[in-house]
This record gives C-alpha cells, sequence and structure tokens, in this order.
C-alpha cells in the first residue's frame, strides 16, 4: 500500500510548502507561527471496510485541516481512495486519487478576532501505477474570491511528486 508516503506529501502540498520557495530564507522561529490540527480517518485500514488484503472500492481516508500558518488558515477536507487490485489478476479495480476541499482565509493581523474566509483549495489528482502524481494533468488549484478592488484569481497547481507505487 502507498498510504504513509503519500499522505505526508498530500499534507505539504495542501499547505502550498515547497522546499525550493523557502530554500534561501531564514527558518520561521516565531512561536506559535503553525498551529491547529490535521485528523486523520484510515477508514481503509479499518476491517470493515476490507476485503482481505484491500480496501473496500469507495471507501476513502479524510483529511481534516484546521491550521493556522501565519495569518493564513486553512479549513477543510482531503479525501484520497487508494488504489485497489483484484485479487486473482491484479487488475485495476479502482484508481487512486485524492480530491481537495479546503477553505483559505486570512486574520487581521491588527486585530485577530477578525478573520475572512477568502477562497480555497479544490479540485482532485489521480496517481499513476508508479506512484507518481502529474499536477499539470489535474483540477487542483487556489481560488481567490474578488474582494473589494481586488480581482478574483484561479491559480492551478503545476508539477510532479513521487510516492511508493501501488502494489497489486
Amino acid at each position: 500500500m502507498m498510504k504513509r508516503p503519500i499522505s505526508i506529501l498530500t499534507c505539504v502540498f495542501a499547505l502550498g510548502l515547497t522546499a525550493s520557495s523557502y530554500a534561501n530564507e531564514a527558518p520561521v522561529t516565531q512561536e506559535g507561527y503553525i498551529k491547529g490540527t490535521l485528523a486523520v480517518n484510515w477508514d481503509t485500514r479499518l476491517s470493515q471496510n476490507r476485503e482481505g488484503d484491500y480496501p473496500k472500492a469507495g471507501v476513502v481516508d479524510t483529511f481534516t485541516y484546521d491550521v493556522t500558518v501565519g495569518h493564513t488558515t486553512y479549513k477543510g477536507n482531503l479525501e484520497c481512495k487508494p488504489y485497489i487490485f483484484s485479487k486473482h489478476l491484479g487488475r485495476v479495480v479502482q484508481v487512486g486519487d485524492c480530491k481537495y476541499d479546503i477553505n483559505v482565509g486570512v486574520i487581521n493581523p491588527a486585530n485577530p478576532s477578525q478573520s475572512k474566509t477568502v477562497g480555497k483549495i479544490a479540485g482532485n489528482y489521480a496517481i499513476d501505477q508508479e506512484g507518481q502524481v502529474n499536477l499539470s494533468e489535474a483540477t487542483v488549484r487556489m481560488e481567490v474570491q474578488s474582494m473589494g478592488q481586488a480581482q478574483a484569481l484561479t491559480s492551478k497547481y503545476t508539477g510532479i511528486f513521487s510516492g511508493k507505487a501501488p502494489q497489486a
């Protein structure tokens, strides 16, 4: 199974962090800069959701975000379906994929009790049989609403990341 490697990558991806974009910056050491929770329901691992060695088709693992990074909030869900192969012939029964539905908000630095949802990370991506995700072929995007004089924008994620190849 490829649960752990892809899960870690999706967590980093969902927060929009990339090593290359922060490589030349000093590390953030401010206490409480990143706070909140990331709860994971590994439903594909529950015995009632399994048929032998494989999860049942349609069962998903859910990552629930309630995270604040600086003055930005991320609240919502990421649902991931695993690859499932037939027991006898090894054919693909279900293609692995992940679906994002995470609201993005901002917090007023002058008055932290004021916050507003300004957009979301939405869309999905498939995981190929080598464990790779090609975001250029996916629908994952950041959508920001228009507010005041600021125009709305949609920014599509691109790039490739790799995890462990699913096992038949």
